[in-house]
């Protein structure tokens, strides 16, 4: 085939199919501009929601944050308080023990006292009783020195019986 062939193939080939490849073409390039207007709508769409995501991860770490704050203030002041309390419950534990003490210490004196004047009475009691004793005792001895013989006395009187017997007449039962 000439070169002249192939331009009038080519001419019949554009008037049987151009009007119908201008229409594709048109076709295309409307699709393309589509799908470019429509991959605009999409990167904006999503820089958008990257945005707001971004926006809303950015104030959810902050107010997280902010809650963390708030509890760690809360759980500062919680522990000052309680630090304060316990001091003031030791100080009050302290000084019901030094009342306790010094109430410990009045009773002890107290019943050292006590004691002291219940071992005077004793020994009062215990002295009454001895003097007691010791006048019975001194009675009992007397009473029996007075009832005791004299041992002079008894040799005497002995004697005496011995020297009267001597002198009476004696008399034999032999018989």
């Amino acid at each position: 085939m000439s070169d002249q062939d192939g331009a009038k193939l080519e001419r019949v080939r554009e008037l049987l199919l151009g009007a119908h490849a201008q229409e594709q073409e048109r076709r295309l390039a409307a699709m393309q501009t589509q799908l470019r207007d429509e991959v605009d709508r999409l990167e904006s769409e999503l820089r958008d929601r990257l945005a707001s995501l971004e926006t809303f991860v950015r104030d959810e770490v902050a107010a997280l944050d902010s809650r963390l704050e708030r509890e760690a203030q809360e759980r500062r002041d919680d522990l000052a308080e309680q630090r304060r309390d316990l001091g003031d419950t030791l100080a009050s534990i302290d000084r019901k023990l030094t009342e306790l003490s010094r109430d410990l210490e009045a009773r002890t004196g107290r019943l050292k006292g006590d004691l002291a004047e219940q071992g005077r009475s004793l020994r009062d009691v215990v002295e009454q009783a001895e003097s007691r004793q010791a006048r019975r005792l001194d009675a009992a001895a007397t009473e029996l020195g007075d009832r005791k013989v004299d041992r002079t006395a008894l040799s005497a009187l002995l004697n005496e019986l011995a020297s009267t017997l001597a002198a009476l007449p004696r008399s034999d039962s032999k018989s």
